[in-house]
């Protein structure tokens, strides 16, 4: 709807809160890459004259929503779907909120719920510049918090932030998001996760520093950085206070596999 005073007063228009409810949209890209949204982004010729500013929207709400996209990979499905924006104005910071569950070919058929939450956002496109100071990303029982700030200065985008992570058990989230792997044999290995840090992007390379992480009475000091270009890779300096191997060997096997050696190698070290 239409706000009248503004209207009135100031001859601006202002829209209020939108909300949609029980929305079902059906995205799927074709065999050739092209998405059945893309017509949608095509601007018209231009006209000489200048764009109409965009008007103020006292927000957006999306209600019990579902999101469906299909490729050749498989589905991919947002059920129970709630968007929750704050008001939006030229310059001024909004809040955005939102969750479901996500369902995909390889994860439980319940699907996994995902929660993101974001204050005083402030975001402009030309050039793109975005802020988000604190942010929240909860993924079954993972909860990962942080600080972003982004920006492209002249085709290369450089970016920083925090960033904290907490996993009450990593064997349990392993069976959230039903990987299929051998656990160790010791029940109380993979427990509780813990990590932070600082991280920045410049160049194409990400550097993370500080970082510390600590996984049950293991804990790891240092930094972490991955190169860019073609030859890009992982380099890290990171100092454990202790750790024992012992605890995460997995279950001997019932009927092991008796031991090859590489017999053709070894003769040819002759």
């Amino acid at each position: 709807p239409v706000r009248l005073l503004p209207l009135l007063r100031h001859r601006r228009i202002e829209l209020g809160t939108i909300r949609v409810s029980g929305a079902d949209i059906h995205l799927w890209r074709n065999a050739k890459g092209v998405g059945n949204w893309q017509h949608l982004l095509v601007s018209s010729p231009a006209s000489g004259s200048a764009a109409s500013p965009v008007p103020p929207v006292g927000g957006l709400i999306l209600d019990d929503a579902t999101l469906e996209f299909a490729a050749a990979s498989g589905t991919i499905r947002l059920r129970r779907w709630q968007l929750q924006v704050g008001a939006l104005h030229p310059g001024r910071p909004f809040s955005l909120r939102t969750r479901f569950i996500l369902q995909a070919p390889k994860l439980p058929p319940a699907g996994v719920p995902i929660r993101f939450d974001a204050k005083n956002l402030r975001a402009q496109t030309a050039p793109l510049d975005l802020a988000a100071p604190h942010w929240t990303l909860i993924v079954a029982s993972a909860a990962l918090s942080g600080a972003l700030q982004f920006a492209d200065a002249g085709g290369r985008p450089r970016a920083a932030g925090a960033i904290a992570l907490t996993v009450p058990s990593v064997r349990g989230l392993i069976g959230q998001w039903g990987l299929k792997m051998r656990l160790p044999k010791d029940p109380a290995a993979l427990g509780a996760l813990s990590l932070s840090g600082r991280w920045r992007l410049r160049g194409g390379e990400l550097r993370i520093a500080p970082l510390t992480a600590r996984l049950d009475a293991t804990t790891l000091a240092g930094w972490a950085q991955r190169s860019g270009g073609a030859a890009a890779g992982w380099t890290f300096d990171l100092h454990a206070n202790r750790i024992n191997f012992g605890n995460y060997l997995p279950p001997a096997r019932k009927h092991p596999k008796p031991l090859k050696l590489p017999l053709a190698m070894l003769r040819a070290l002759r």
